[in-house]
């Protein structure tokens, strides 16, 4: 015990020691401004003929149906284009860049440290002129996960000092974003596209960085559904379960819980989050137990993340054991599935309660009525231009049965409406999220959001995108 005491402290110290290096990095080029030389050119050595390259830098690890459908979504759009699209992996063991996804080219450490000041500058020589790098900033660009989304920042500065072209696309904005990312979003050079994914967060960036944000989409939208992919056993066994409960005359609803809900990291796994995810399942229990019992409902538990101690599978998981008494037979527990799996199970549904926003976009896409469990703001602008927000529910709320049960009802009895609403939005939510791409095929004339300046009044550039929908 004396021994392992003083290890302890050293490698705290060693741990503190390199986060406080990081930040040092990153506060001396916050202050540094950087032109690449006149005349430079970057050049790199790879087989074959030199393609366009479009680096995709993933906001978080492998192990989020979200996440996975923005990579692939990328990948799908730059493939069609000619481009060669290549992942940018957070650790060597990660799995982003296998098979379709592409190939991941750069190790860039998770934590904050020297190491990542040596792979960002190490990844920006690679690059060349004719060269993209997209980073998806989904909901985490304001730093509201963790610091790593500063890291990915810095990478789009490297690469645009390198004199390559680089976009943060398909973001959220926080209302309150961490203010070191704060600092390093307004230090982008102003001709770095911004795509934020909903009306409120554009609105919230714009006056946040005081500069031009374009109103994309989410990038999800787009994903290309495969019909040669197959489903795997855990896809077959549930639209099996789903159509032999819907045969008999029961209403078959999806549902996901996660701790996010209650603003707890799947990572933590104190007695406080163990209690309050505690009193989320107990709430989460009764409220099911109480549409099986009285209103013919079936459950399929879908979750959407695999990662950490409190994941979307281990709260499924839990949902299940404790339903599984007097309500095993109308409960169904599944494993995370790929996106085109969850699209296919979302089609064969009644309906679904999200506490995940890419699952309300996979029922949005097939047309499946979806009421929402809302965190961080990050459903509120895409719920209003569904019109959908009639249908939501703060997820701190989900501690209490009665609202919950009775969300369930209203989305079941409103199905034929809801279903309407989401017919009407999609094709304009498809494409503005195509301006997420635009930096890889043209440049055109600013869409400025409102209240926003037009270009050449108060500065020298402007958006890369036009409201025209892409070919």
């Amino acid at each position: 015990m004396t021994s392992a005491a003083p290890a302890g402290r050293k490698a705290r110290i060693r741990r503190a020691v390199s986060r406080l290096r990081w930040r040092a990095w990153v506060e001396l080029e916050l202050r540094t401004r950087r032109r690449p030389p006149r005349g430079t050119r970057l050049t790199v050595t790879r087989p074959g003929p030199a393609a366009k390259e479009v680096f995709i830098v993933p906001p978080a690890s492998p192990g989020s149906t979200g996440d996975e459908s923005f990579v692939l979504s990328v990948v799908q759009q730059a493939r069609q284009r000619g481009w060669q699209p290549t992942v940018v992996r957070v650790s060597e063991q990660e799995e982003w860049g296998r098979d379709t996804l592409g190939a991941g080219v750069l190790c860039m450490p998770r934590h904050q440290s020297p190491r990542t000041v040596r792979a960002v500058r190490e990844f920006a020589r690679r690059v060349r002129p004719a060269d993209v790098l997209l980073y998806l900033g989904t909901d985490a660009v304001g730093g509201a996960y963790g610091r790593d989304a500063i890291s990915h920042l810095m990478l789009v500065k490297a690469v645009c000092a390198a004199g390559a072209r680089a976009a943060v696309i398909s973001f959220s904005f926080d209302p309150e974003p961490d203010r070191l990312a704060l600092r390093v979003l307004r230090s982008l050079p102003r001709d770095v596209p911004l795509v934020a994914r909903d009306q409120e967060s554009s609105l919230r960036a714009q006056a946040a960085l005081g500069r031009p944000v374009t109103l994309g989409a989410d990038v999800a939208f787009l994903v290309e559904d495969d019909d040669a992919s197959p489903d795997n056993e855990g896809t077959e066994r549930a639209l099996a379960w789903i159509g032999l409960r819907r045969a008999k005359g029961r209403t078959v609803i999806g549902v996901n819980i996660n701790s996010l809900l209650l603003g707890i990291s799947p990572f933590d796994d104190s007695p406080t989050a163990r209690e309050q995810l505690g009193r989320m399942l107990d709430a989460m229990t009764r409220a099911l137990g109480t549409l099986i019992a009285e209103d013919s409902v079936s459950v399929v538990l879908i979750p959407h993340d695999e990662r950490g101690v409190w994941s979307d599978e281990v709260l499924a998981e839990r949902l299940a054991e404790r339903l599984a008494g007097a309500y095993q037979e109308d409960t169904l527990a599944l494993r995370r599935l790929p996106v085109f799996s969850t699209r296919r199970l979302c089609g064969s549904v009644d309906a679904v309660v999200s506490g995940r926003m890419h699952l309300l976009i996979s029922c949005l896409a097939v047309g499946c009525p979806v009421g929402s469990l809302t965190y961080l703001g990050k459903f509120d602008g895409l719920l209003r231009e569904t019109g959908l927000d009639a249908w939501s529910l703060p997820g701190q709320r989900i501690v209490h049965p009665g609202e919950v049960t009775e969300l369930a009802r209203r989305i079941i009895r409103d199905r034929e409406l809801m279903i309407s609403r989401e017919r009407s939005a999609l094709p304009a939510l498809c494409e503005r999220a195509a301006r997420n791409f635009a930096v890889l095929w043209l440049r055109a004339a600013p869409l400025m959001v409102p209240g926003a300046r037009k270009r050449g009044e108060g500065d020298n550039h402007g958006s890369f995108y036009s409201g025209v929908l892409l070919k």
